[in-house]
């Protein structure tokens, strides 16, 4: 099965991201590549779970790591999780924690469809404003399979579509080689020593960054305030989609001595210029762009990062004092690890004003 993941920038424009072909063999072997559309390579990322052991490669470093051991049934692999497989192949299973579920009858140019959609709890993204996403999964009756997936925002009153998934070339019921789904590495491939998060308590490492006006900055500058280092690209679906979030954030703690750096690294700087005219005033936040390629960027160098986004917490004296990797509706790490550090936030759960 072949997979697209796509950025709304329109009425009727999708920007292409990820591409995922998907083989899976029943009771538990699964082969997924994914390609970057911005790679050039034309080598794709892997994911391998021969049944017994699950490894990623990935194909700039020509190395591949082991994922940690499934929790809960639940695999820890990040590029399984982008592919949705899961999701699709146990549609009819429980929503996320915390979501609500509804599923519709759709018609659609004489086809129809049955939608499951997963509507996430109200997040606030202002002083009394709050936003929903819903994800919804449209299943053609005719076939039983998936055809998309829809992420959906809804604030002040408006819904609109952030970013889609969409499902091809089902082939079903076909034999698959042993060979397709088993872990045969590259030529020359290692086992890549996972860097990791820097632990509480480490001094962060300074580096430098530009601002959108191409002036330079560097952490050291902020020494003194609280620091909100995010890191995002713009092919980043996840990163876009925590964006108003850490736009509240931002407007709750802006006058509390906290610096946001919501730095755009392993990215094109044209990439950035672009989001910076489309996007950027969207968000009060400031950015900042990073020059450099994945592995010289600060981020993989001084700062163990493997996948975006990811914040980290700077306290005062300039050490750090918490991280977050990944983004998921209903998470507030972010405020209650600024609240340890003194700091005042509003309610970020449901209200009756949400209602």
């Amino acid at each position: 099965m072949h997979e697209v993941y796509s950025q709304v920038a329109g009425p009727s424009s999708l920007v292409p991201v990820y591409t995922f072909d998907v083989k899976v063999v029943r009771p538990g072997k699964v082969k997924v590549l994914m390609s970057v559309n911005q790679d050039k390579t034309g080598k794709p990322n892997q994911y391998i779970d021969d049944g017994k052991v699950e490894r990623e490669y990935n194909s700039s470093k020509n190395t591949f790591t082991i994922v940690d051991p499934k929790t809960a049934g639940s695999s820890q692999s990040q590029l399984r999780g982008m592919s949705m497989l899961d999701k699709y192949l146990t549609a009819k299973g429980q929503p996320e924690a915390g979501s609500t579920r509804a599923i519709t009858t759709e018609t659609v140019n004489g086809q129809a469809f049955t939608v499951i959609s997963d509507k996430q709890p109200p997040r606030q993204s202002g002083p009394g404003k709050f936003y929903v996403v819903t994800s919804q999964l449209w299943i053609s009756k005719a076939t039983q399979l998936p055809v998309k997936n829809s992420f959906m925002m809804e604030s002040d009153g408006k819904t609109r579509e952030t970013g889609r998934m969409t499902f091809s070339n089902w082939v079903l019921n076909k034999p698959i080689p042993a060979a397709q789904v088993a872990w045969n590495p590259p030529a020359g491939v290692t086992l890549g020593s996972e860097p990791k998060l820097l632990a509480a308590g480490a001094v962060a490492p300074d580096f430098a960054v530009q601002t959108a006006d191409g002036k330079t900055v560097h952490l050291s500058d902020f020494k003194g305030k609280v620091v909100v280092l995010d890191l995002w690209a713009t092919w980043c679906g996840p990163c876009q989609a925590s964006m108003p979030h850490l736009d509240s954030v931002y407007k709750a703690t802006k006058d509390q001595d906290v610096q946001v750096l919501a730095v755009c690294v392993w990215d094109k700087k044209e990439a950035y210029d672009k989001w910076l005219t489309e996007k950027a005033p969207t968000f009060s936040f400031p950015t900042y762009f990073e020059n450099a390629s994945n592995d010289a960027s600060f981020a993989t160098t001084k700062y163990g990062v493997t996948g975006i986004p990811t914040q980290y917490v700077i306290d005062k004296d300039g050490k750090i004092a918490a991280s977050n990797v990944g983004y998921g509706d209903g998470d507030h790490r972010l405020e209650e690890q600024l609240k340890k550090l003194g700091l005042n936030l509003p309610v970020t759960t449901a209200s009756a004003e949400a209602k």
